[in-house]
């Protein structure tokens, strides 16, 4: 260590020190190596990088440890990495000492409703007193003291009781009186279900399957019907095919078993909400922290991971979501051919195509008699990495099974429709576009592909601007559907209107190639000849240009553009 990173290291630690959430915590002796623990381990936390959280927390004194702050973030490295116990034994001590959080309380308290403790023992260690909670935070806490408590309720006043939590979170709310409805017997349960599944302020498709597990073996009818029905709506819902695989062919799935006359899984299923809801918020590490918690009430419960390998793809996790994806394969068929998907485009991104190809391949082939949507997707797939010829042959296959009113109709039409107009086929490709907005008019971006189509051949500008004017008004400030009305614009010798657009584009998009192309162009046309050059040599020096924009640039560096008489 140099003498600048010395000094560093010790100005850090002064910083530290007069930090009200880490004075309490620091030792009178500096030691080096614990501060740069510290540091690293809170670096590492901050970057969703648990393994080396861990390893350097784990470094820290007790004294360390136990400070509030830090505390936190042990505890929930821990649980994102499955070491319950872990967690549990640091939760008890920090609350025989009194320095409990949010995240030991919460820990404490699972641990001794999974090992069925007399409710009045965790409602003393639930107490909110000296805690600084979110109002999620106390809706969790109070929905977990709730439910560890729940047999001590007759069915009015345990509705009571819910009715009293945060009226901001009414859909959870809903959620557990319907599972509450189920888990003490009462006669209103279907009716519970079926209300919750028809909420219309959030898609309640899921719950179809926890209505479904309730019934009886005699009533397989009956929840085949529910599952059907469900899936007219929502038919790439992986949790209702894999049910509906299971009980056709009359399988108990181990790997996705529920009941809700066990707390723990309703509990598991609250946390897993509010997982969903903090993902859908882009709070990725949060999400996850909650769905290990699921995973550990109900460790039986596999679909659970399908979010948290979600959660790991936005933080950047990839080997590690490859890895999630890879177990899902235990669940079932639908599962493992969702994954098989992910994994093949994560595969993509990390530039092994090769091996992207292989596996979706290989496993499309294992697929016995595989259903429209399973042949939607590999037709996409072949489209997106530019297997235009074969994508084409089973977006046919998926056309030719399915009518007008199917709900992949329109998307079939489309992405066959592209693949058409990249192999030169663009009567076909027109054809196809046509049909797809027939189907569906407010395709924004198939509004777009069309009419850039038509403009690039110089034919139908003026409907290919009321086109793209839609596509604007449908998707607000897109970068692509702005460049192709400025794009349109110039096509039409408005060369001051393309320039506004082009602009505007290139302030959405400042690194794309054709947009910075397209505005060269305009300033050119413009009398702007210093600035069209800057613009189209700002291109020759971006990644991924394709060689023939790289030609006609340097083409247009040497000659300009002609302006015709």
């Amino acid at each position: 260590m140099n003498v600048f990173t010395k000094n560093l290291v010790i100005i850090l630690f002064v910083l530290l020190s007069f930090n009200n959430a880490y004075s309490k915590a620091v030792s009178k002796k500096i030691n080096k190596d614990e501060i740069s623990s510290y540091l690293s381990g809170i670096h590492s936390h901050k970057n969703n990088d648990f393994e080396n959280s861990y390893k350097f927390f784990r470094k820290l004194s007790d004294k360390e440890i136990f400070n509030k702050e830090i505390s936190k973030k042990y505890i929930r490295t821990l649980i994102n990495l499955e070491k319950y116990h872990e967690a549990y034994l640091i939760s008890k001590r920090l609350n025989k000492q009194n320095n409990s959080s949010f995240e030991s309380k919460i820990l404490i308290s699972i641990f001794e409703i999974k090992r069925g403790k007399d409710s009045k023992i965790i409602r003393s260690k639930l107490s909110k007193e000296n805690l600084e909670l979110s109002s999620l935070e106390a809706y969790v806490l109070d929905t977990t003291l709730f439910w560890s408590d729940v047999e001590n309720y007759k069915l009015p006043n345990a509705l009571k009781q819910l009715n009293k939590l945060n009226k901001n979170y009414k859909n959870i709310t809903q959620i557990q009186k319907t599972f509450l409805n189920c888990y003490l017997l009462s006669e209103n349960k279907n009716a519970s279900f079926i209300n919750l599944i028809k909420n219309s302020s959030i898609d309640m498709t899921r719950y179809n399957y926890f209505y479904a597990t309730t019934l009886s073996d005699s009533d397989k009818v009956w929840k085949k019907d529910i599952l059907k029905k469900a899936l007219k709506d929502k038919p790439r819902n992986l949790i209702l095919n894999q049910y509906l695989q299971d009980l056709e062919k009359k399988k108990i799935n181990k790997n996705n078993f529920f009941s809700c006359k066990d707390k723990n899984h309703i509990l598991a299923e609250i946390f897993y909400v509010v997982a969903n809801a903090l993902s859908s918020q882009n709070i990725y590490s949060l999400s996850n922290y909650y769905l290990n918690i699921s995973k550990f009430l109900n460790p039986n419960f596999k679909s659970y991971d399908t979010l948290v390998a979600e959660n790991n793809y936005f933080l950047g996790n990839l080997d590690k979501t490859i890895k999630i994806y890879k177990s899902l394969k235990e669940i079932g068929s639908v599962y493992h051919w969702h994954a098989a998907k992910q994994i093949s485009n994560i595969l993509i991104q990390q530039e092994k195509k090769k091996d992207a190809f292989a596996l979706i391949e290989k496993k499309f082939q294992n697929l016995k008699n595989p259903n429209i949507y399973q042949v939607f997707d590999y037709a996409e797939f072949l489209k997106r990495n530019e297997k235009f010829n074969e994508s084409i042959r089973f977006y046919s296959e998926v056309l030719n099974k399915i009518n007008l009113d199917h709900n992949l109709f329109a998307k079939a039409t489309d992405g066959r429709g592209v693949s058409y107009e990249r192999i030169g086929k663009w009567k076909l490709a027109e054809k196809d576009l046509l049909q797809s907005l027939e189907k569906d008019p407010n395709q924004a971006y198939v509004l777009n592909y069309l009419a850039y189509s038509w403009i690039e051949q110089g034919i139908k500008l003026e409907k290919s601007i009321d086109m793209l004017n839609k596509a604007n008004n449908l998707k607000k400030n897109d970068g692509y559907i702005i460049d192709s009305l400025g794009w349109a614009y110039f096509k039409m010798g408005n060369y001051k209107i393309s320039r506004d657009y082009l602009q505007l584009a290139i302030t959405l998009m400042p690194t794309d190639p054709t947009v910075n192309d397209h505005y060269g162009d305009c300033l050119w046309m413009l009398g702007k000849q210093i600035q069209a050059r800057y613009y189209w040599k700002y291109v020759l020096n971006l990644k991924d240009v394709e060689p023939e924009l790289k030609d006609e640039i340097k083409k247009k560096l040497i000659f300009g553009i002609k302006i015709k008489a």
